[in-house]
This record gives C-alpha cells, structure tokens and sequence, in this order.
C-alpha cells in the first residue's frame, strides 16, 4: 500500500519535472525580463507585451516543427518532446544562441545592459546566480501559468479544483463535467472530443493518467494556488 503511494507520487514530481524542461529556458527568461522591466523602467506596458508575444511566436513555431518532424517519422509527439527536454539541452542552448544572434540590435542592448546592471547588484557570484536564476524561474512559473490561464475551459477548472480535493479517481468520473460544459455550450464542445478535452490537460501537465486512474500532477496544484495567489477565478473563464 505505501510502495503504491510512494510510486505514484514519485511519477507524478517525475512528470511535472519533465513539463518544466519542455519550456526553453530563453522563454522563461523573456517572460521574467518583461516582469522586471515593468517594475524598473518606464517602457510602456503594450511595447513589453509585444515583445513576449514576439519571442512567444517563434518559440511555439520551433515546437510545432519539431512535432511535425516527429509525426512524419511516425513517433508521437509527446514522446518527441520528452526527447527534446531529456537528451538534447546543447539543442535548447543553441537556440538561445541562434535566437540572440538573429535579434541583435539596439533595444536589445538596451536591455541586456540593464540586466548586467541588476546583476552587478550582487557582488557575490554566488547571489548574483541565484539572483538570475530566480528570475527565470518566476518568470517561467508565471508565464506558464498565464499561458494555461487564457486557453483553459471552465469544466476543466472544476475539474482539477475536483481532483486537488478529493485526490485520485477515474476517468469516467470526470465524464459528467465535460457532459454538463457540451450541454450548455454545443458550438464550442462539438470542437472538442471528450478525449481531446482530457488530453488538453494531460498535455499541460495538470493531470496524470496511470490506466483508468486519474489524478492532479504537482504543476496542477501550483496552477490553482497562483490562480488564487493572483486573484483568478473559474468564474472568469469560459465553457
């Protein structure tokens, strides 16, 4: 009985691990660049959204070839990534490099500059690392939040609040969620599968599937307490 729990809670920090290596840490550090530039510049908030948006675009069109690539090699796409996040991090760091070089230019300078000011801050190499790493880290942390935020249904909301309070259960019991969202909204659930609405929060790593049993992943919990933590609620969303 405890080896069954110990295991799954080892699989469930194991697949939330792998979610936070999907994300190229260059998008975590843009994300956690607009953040400080807000709190430290006068840039206009709609000049930093732009950006984001910018380094988001192309972060999510390398994503997408490297699905594709994948599919056309007859590998699934989960299975691609978790390749990608696991084996290849001289590939992730090559595009930080490929992506900065192709960027170069004045504004860019501008904020590269101001970031060695805030690090020079710390005179200790040690505080000045875990100052920039810190950084990224929030910066990704909200990012992907946000991100989950603006594209998450309301059943699916309900959904993980469900999980996080009763803990573990079965497929079929999340059946009635989806049932009672495509009842009230059918142009947007006749879109959307039932097998396409559960994989939606498989492939954000909210849940975990093990067979029949499903159960909220520790990037679920942390997504409903920033959603509280910022103020968000289900209420706001929509379907």
């Amino acid at each position: 009985m405890a080896s069954t729990w110990l295991k799954r809670q080892y699989n469930d920090v194991k697949g939330n691990l792998k979610w936070w290596l999907l994300g190229p840490a260059w998008t975590a550090g843009s994300w956690a660049i607009a953040r400080l530039l807000k709190m430290f510049t006068s840039i206009p908030t709609w000049l930093v959204y732009c950006i984001i948006l910018l380094i988001s675009g192309c972060v999510f069109a390398w994503l997408f070839a490297t699905v594709q690539r994948a599919q056309q090699k007859g590998a699934s796409p989960q299975t691609d990534l978790q390749l990608v996040a696991a084996g290849n991090i001289e590939q992730n760091v090559s595009a930080l490099s490929d992506f900065y070089g192709k960027n170069r230019g004045s504004f860019l300078d501008e904020l590269e500059a101001h970031f060695q000011r805030l690090a020079a801050h710390h005179e200790d190499t040690a505080e000045r690392e875990r100052f920039l790493v810190r950084a990224l880290a929030v910066g990704g942390l909200s990012y992907l939040h946000d991100m989950t935020y603006s594209s998450v249904f309301r059943s699916q909301l309900d959904v993980l609040e469900m999980l996080n309070t009763r803990g573990a259960t079965t497929i079929d019991a999340l059946k009635p969620y989806y049932d009672a969202a495509a009842a009230a909204n059918h142009e947007v659930y006749a879109k959307h599968s039932f097998e396409a609405w559960l994989a939606y929060m498989k492939g954000q790593a909210l849940i975990r599937q093990d067979g029949n049993v499903v159960q909220i992943t520790v990037r679920g919990k942390d997504f409903l307490r920033y959603l509280v933590q910022e103020g968000k609620s289900a209420n706001d969303r929509h379907f």
